[in-house]
């Protein structure tokens, strides 16, 4: 993968969605990631923030663990869904703020929010307000729980949801509590879900002329992953609980531990013939015979014993080795990978996976960084990185000219606090951003370790040089 050095500014609008502008009033994921989703393919978002509340994921990680002077525009966390957009402060709390907002609804084909139903409401935007003003707007709520029914106006994260929906009884090991999954992980689904949505009620307005508004629950959402389990208990049957890297059919199934710090690597065995192949490459040859392992039901029951016998063999080996031996026997294998893992990996760099995005200069040196790319590749309107993340109001004089702001109204937006570029400081204040070293991180197991060679191995100081050049 080469990294090139990319513009601040977006071109020419171009994918399959140019010429669509989506308004996007979110935080987090759910519906960051969702608008991000479209962004990619063309669409103009605009994210619109306060300068009161701006978006809660402008936090960390920074590069190197420094915040620098405006760490609320360098937090991987909310640079990375937040690409290919543009940003508008706006304090919806004031008249002025919200006469702004309605203007710029009307030049707008989707709103998509994720604020608890109330919310909108309160400022006079919900959807029935908005379609008086765009009456094909096609406007997208995702909620925790969805705007109707006893839990709607409860606050939900997705680290709440997972267990609520169900998703962390299943997680774990069978003698252990449930557990989540250590990522947001109904956010992602979520997202996808709300991004479909909107292209299918866009299909919908361009076949009738009419939109519509979308009540979306991200708890529906996750209770969807586990249907299997739902179908099973509503037809009164135990779909039994954790299993840890086990699974019901397949013998055996596992992660096993590798030389090196923290390395592992995964393996499935689906049948007679491949548990065959798993003896003769860890050189037991003998076990293919014995009677204790002579069937998967054989296998689970002696799987402890199994797995001390692979583990004996993987934790010889590196992780990658291990990996290359049990594929080229044709077993399912494959290297539990670290983020950084990803970054330097061949495959997604023969693919070009990584797209670069040049950061502001007021981003401090955050520069020309790799992010995830598109996960589907169009053949015809490909969807590209065209913009790392906005700064906070970033782009406050562009969008407000568009919809006939003169120069000297916005400077009076700006004066009143309707617009800016700073967060409050009672909102975030740089005192409070007390930093934790990486030695607490590691001990925390927020982080596994420090890697002070992190450009060199991405190439990033070559990127940086040439764009300095």
């Amino acid at each position: 993968m080469t990294l090139h050095p990319a513009k601040a500014a977006l071109p020419p609008r171009d994918g399959p969605l140019a010429g669509i502008r989506v308004i996007e009033c979110g935080e987090a994921y759910a519906v960051p990631h969702a608008t991000r989703l479209l962004a990619d393919l063309g669409a103009d978002v605009i994210k619109v923030e306060s300068c009161i509340r701006p978006d809660v994921c402008r936090v960390w990680p920074f590069p190197d663990n420094e915040p620098g002077e405006q760490f609320w525009n360098r937090g991987g966390i909310f640079n990375e869904p937040n690409r290919n957009k543009r940003d508008l402060t706006l304090d919806l709390r004031k008249p002025r703020g919200v006469e702004v907002f309605k203007r710029l609804v009307a030049t707008a084909d989707v709103v998509c929010e994720n604020y608890t139903p109330r919310v909108m409401a309160q400022f006079g935007l919900d959807y029935a307000a908005l379609s008086a003003i765009k009456p094909d707007l096609i406007m997208l709520s995702s909620t925790g729980f969805g705007h109707t029914g006893p839990w709607s106006n409860y606050t939900a994260w997705g680290f709440t949801l997972e267990p609520t929906a169900g998703i962390s009884h299943f997680v774990g090991r069978p003698d252990g509590p449930p557990l989540r999954s250590g990522i947001a992980y109904v956010d992602m689904p979520a997202a996808s879900i709300g991004a479909y949505a909107v292209l299918a009620a866009l299909r919908h307005r361009r076949r009738t002329g009419r939109g519509q508004w979308m009540d979306l629950a991200q708890y529906e959402v996750g209770a969807a992953f586990i249907s299997e389990a739902l179908i099973a208990a509503a037809a009164g049957v135990d779909a039994g609980t954790r299993t840890g890297n086990r699974h019901l059919a397949y013998a055996p199934q596992g992660m096993y531990r590798c030389a090196g710090n923290d390395r592992w690597v995964a393996l499935t065995v689906e049948d007679d013939e491949g548990f065959a192949e798993l003896c003769g490459v860890i050189g037991r040859p003998e076990l293919a015979d014995a009677e204790r392992f002579a069937s998967a039901e054989a296998r689970r029951r002696h799987h402890d014993e199994l797995d001390e016998v692979i583990t004996a063999w993987t934790q010889t080996r590196g992780a990658e080795e291990a990996e290359e031996r049990l594929r080229a026997a044709g077993l399912a294998a494959a290297v539990a990978m670290s983020n950084r893992d990803l970054l330097l990996d061949p495959h997604l760099r023969a693919r070009d996976y990584f797209e670069p995005a040049t950061h502001a200069p007021e981003a401090g040196d955050l520069g020309t960084r790799p992010y995830p790319g598109m996960a589907v590749r169009l053949s015809r309107t490909p969807g590209r990185v065209r913009r790392a993340a906005p700064l906070l109001g970033q782009d406050n004089e562009e969008i407000l000219g568009e919809l006939g702001l003169s120069p000297e109204a916005i400077a009076a937006l700006e004066r009143e606090g309707i617009i800016g570029r700073l967060p409050a400081e009672d909102r975030m204040p740089a005192s409070q951003q007390r930093m934790v070293g990486y030695d607490e991180l590691v001990a925390s197991g927020l982080v596994t370790e420090h890697d002070p060679d992190f450009e060199q191995r991405l190439g990033l100081d070559s990127v940086a040089a040439r764009a300095e050049a």
